[in-house]
């Protein structure tokens, strides 16, 4: 199996240590919308009677994180207030 840069644990320790973008960050331009969001989307979970790793919760609410994520085409992190039944499992979009 080939080797990975970064550690797998799942958290997002090595994110924080690659470099931040000033252009076309994820998390600038929607960044004052993003509070509610992880709230809003794991109410949803809930209902479903699934729990959303606190990781990816975690990542959603850290905008610091998010400007070490550059768009490709100027697009902005946005999370879906609700969860999407798909197929056999649940989508966060």
């Amino acid at each position: 199996m080939k080797e990975t840069p970064y550690n797998p644990d799942g958290s997002s320790g090595w994110l924080a240590e690659t470099p931040t973008h000033d252009e076309w960050p994820i998390g600038d331009e929607n960044a004052d919308e993003l509070p509610p969001q992880p709230a809003a989307v794991t109410a949803s979970a809930n209902q479903y009677g699934i729990k959303l790793p606190d990781e990816f919760i975690d990542f959603i609410r850290n905008a610091e994180l998010h400007k070490h994520l550059r768009s490709a085409n100027g697009d902005f992190l946005d999370v879906a207030r609700s969860v999407l039944k798909a197929l056999d499992g649940y989508l966060v979009r």
